[in-house]
């Protein structure tokens, strides 16, 4: 749970992030997070604040995480 707070937390601090979908969580081996961004702004600002944020999901959650990107413009 806290880790998924940590994204939400994530999210409310970056604007330019307009959806959040946890699409696969699962407890297998070895067990994964996959979440899908969406945005509308700059990516490179989001993908280099992920770097930091995916260890300590990976390290709150245990699990290896995933994340996709995808970038629409002009969508607001």
């Amino acid at each position: 749970m806290t880790g998924l707070r940590r994204v939400l937390e994530f999210a409310t601090e970056h604007p330019d992030i307009i959806h959040i979908i946890l699409y696969s969580s699962t407890d297998t081996t070895p067990p994964l997070l996959q979440l899908l961004f969406i945005i509308d702004g700059n990516e490179m600002s989001i993908k280099k604040s992920l770097e930091e944020l995916i260890p300590v999901l990976e390290s709150e959650t245990g699990k290896k995480v995933f994340v996709e990107i995808l970038h629409i413009n002009r969508l607001r």
